[in-house]
């Protein structure tokens, strides 16, 4: 296939390139961008992550072993998985017997679906795809061909109707289309609990608003300028950097310790 791969020429490009996450994350709150893409800051590794990490990596396996022998072998594909993250879940605490059962409830579900016809096997899965003339780039989840029809997909905890994953999912089909020089009509939100399936009809409108939002954040990055504050305290209260770089009280709190008065 003609994806486009990533050499040490195409190292600076890349990272200029604005990321299909990027998107997603400046609809939610374009500070989250600012912070990582300006400010070079990473946000902590939390235990949600890793167990995300795994539900991808464990989906992909399964895939392949499927489309390899025609069968699952869900227990050794989740063992040998989660065996690569030890480190982080001793971190962490997590109650592994918790974790397994999870995993084997949820991926037994995508098993049966799959055996019933009512989830169809991706073509490819976990495709990393970038566009110098579209100045974009994303790692695709997903991507079926559904009667000779391309739809691209995205796995996430559950199915929503927000703007941001349609957004990020958007980009990955721009991307596919101009790498296969094909059309992509439809996208998919899929959950990767109970694989539960939303598809949304790649408008003309959805394509403006992800070229415009690219444009946002390239002249946010260029001018380096800090976007404003979230007025939404349900998103501050989830956001990885609301403690520690907008909330206003816990800036009081550091400049009185510094003995310099406070200003909020």
């Amino acid at each position: 296939m003609g994806w486009v791969e990533v050499t040490f020429k195409t190292l600076f490009q890349v990272f200029s390139m604005i990321s299909a996450s990027d998107l997603s994350a400046w609809d939610f709150c374009p500070r989250q961008v600012y912070f990582r893409r300006v400010l070079g800051i990473k946000p902590e590794k939390k235990e949600v992550m890793i167990k995300g990490t795994i539900k991808h990596s464990i989906f992909e396996r399964l895939i392949d072993s499927y489309k390899k022998t025609g069968s699952f072998d869900i227990e050794k594909i989740i063992e040998d998985t989660i065996s690569e993250y030890n480190e982080d879940f001793e971190k962490f605490g997590t109650n592994m017997d918790e974790l397994r059962e999870d995993l084997k409830w949820s991926f037994s579900i995508l098993e049966e679906k799959i055996n019933k016809n009512e989830f169809p096997i991706p073509e490819f899965c976990e495709r990393w795809i970038e566009s110098e003339n579209l100045g974009l780039k994303a790692r695709v989840d997903v991507i079926f061909d559904e009667s000779g029809e391309w739809v691209v997909g995205d796995l996430k905890t559950n199915v929503s109707d927000f703007l941001g994953p349609k957004l990020q999912i958007g980009v990955g089909a721009l991307l596919f289309e101009e790498n296969m020089n094909t059309e992509v009509n439809k996208i998919k939100i899929i959950s990767h609990n109970i694989w539960e399936e939303k598809e949304v009809e790649l408008t003309d409108e959805l394509r403006e608003q992800i070229l415009e939002t690219r444009d946002e954040i390239k002249q946010m990055i260029e001018s380096e300028e800090i976007p404003s504050l979230c007025e939404n305290p349900n998103k501050c209260a989830s956001c990885d950097f609301w403690e520690s770089h907008c909330n206003p009280k816990k800036k009081s709190e550091k400049k009185t310790e510094n003995g310099v008065k406070k200003s909020f």
